[in-house]
């Protein structure tokens, strides 16, 4: 049984990135944890949403997983290379130390939102193995409208070197993501359902299965 620790920089990265993999673990009986990073109705900028809808949208994407644990951090979405990197750290090394997970999933460290580069940074800083001896695997996952929008350049680009079947649970992947209905795009725009539908079946092709998610292993051992 192992112990998952998604961190998503902002509520509806974890169902993109990897909602079927979280699916996958809660199946097979793994504890699993969401890291929610930000808070967007915390901002100077409202995007449209209250809190209120906020509050309720993360409240059924929870359930809908069966998540062990939920941990808020709470701090301003598209403002945290306005904070203390230090901040962050803490926070987030508290959370880890805490939970003590052996599976960390992490936002690719290139996407082009800064607030997901900077999550990645101080995500990577607060899980140095000689403090997290737990720890066994690492891996970054691809959002779409963030990470295919990264430079294309060779050391910016996503990779993808570890792939999940996420046959099973795609279909209720995209119900979960309907649920943060002012997130959703129309068709073909990246975070619609068939794009999402297409990265999965794209990614899906590289290991003859319909649908798949794909990660960047970055640490792993037995």
């Amino acid at each position: 049984m192992s112990r998952v620790m998604i961190v998503a920089a902002h509520p509806d990265d974890e169902t993109i990135g990897c909602g079927g993999t979280l699916l996958k673990h809660r199946s097979a009986g793994d504890h699993v944890h969401w890291v929610i990073v930000t808070d967007i109705v915390k901002t100077a900028l409202s995007f449209g949403i209250s809190a209120e809808t906020r509050r309720s949208e993360i409240e059924s994407v929870a359930l809908r997983y069966g998540f062990e644990g939920i941990h808020q951090l709470g701090l301003p979405a598209a403002c945290l290379e306005q904070r203390s990197l230090h901040e962050l750290v803490s926070a987030l090394r508290h959370v880890i130390e805490t939970v003590r997970p052996d599976n960390l999933l992490l936002p690719f460290r290139s996407d082009i939102h800064s607030d997901h580069r900077i999550v990645f940074k101080a995500a990577a800083s607060s899980c140095k193995q000689f403090r997290c001896p737990w720890i066994r695997r690492i891996a970054m996952y691809e959002t779409l409208s963030e990470s295919e929008y990264a430079p294309l350049l060779g050391p910016d680009l996503f990779h993808p070197n570890t792939y999940t079947d996420i046959s099973h649970w795609f279909n209720e992947k995209i119900e979960i993501m309907k649920i943060y209905s002012s997130e959703v795009m129309p068709d073909p725009w990246p975070r619609s359902p068939m794009a999402i539908e297409a990265l999965a079946r794209l990614r899906g092709s590289h290991i003859g299965v319909s649908h798949a998610e794909s990660f960047m292993m970055i640490f792993e051992r037995n």
